[in-house]
């Protein structure tokens, strides 16, 4: 082969691995930043699913507040509404003793 043929195929097999070894660190680039880019949508979830959770736990807090309240409540008039048939017991039979023994 001549000398000008030689020089020509090293060039063009330097210009192949120059363009090789590029692809190579672009490659190497893009995946960094891939997983750069994976990590920072991973937090971004992970935040978000924070902040929902968050959400979620105060609106069960609230929920079983405002349902001890009610059981509260209704534990309140129940209480109420037995002290008053008590009450009522209580007269129906004072007044059936005091019936009787004026009857006696």
């Amino acid at each position: 082969m001549s000398d000008h043929l030689i020089t020509e195929v090293l060039k063009v097999e330097e210009e192949a691995d120059r363009i090789v070894n590029e692809a190579r660190q672009k490659a190497r680039e893009i995946t960094v930043n891939v997983h750069h880019e994976i990590e920072s949508i991973k937090i971004t979830c992970e935040n978000e699913y924070r902040q929902k959770l968050e959400i979620v736990k105060a609106r069960i807090a609230k929920l079983q507040k405002s349902g001890e309240e009610g059981l509260r409540n209704e534990s309140e008039l129940l209480k109420k509404k037995l002290l008053n048939i008590n009450n009522k017991s209580m007269e129906d039979a004072v007044t059936w003793v005091v019936k009787h023994i004026y009857e006696s």
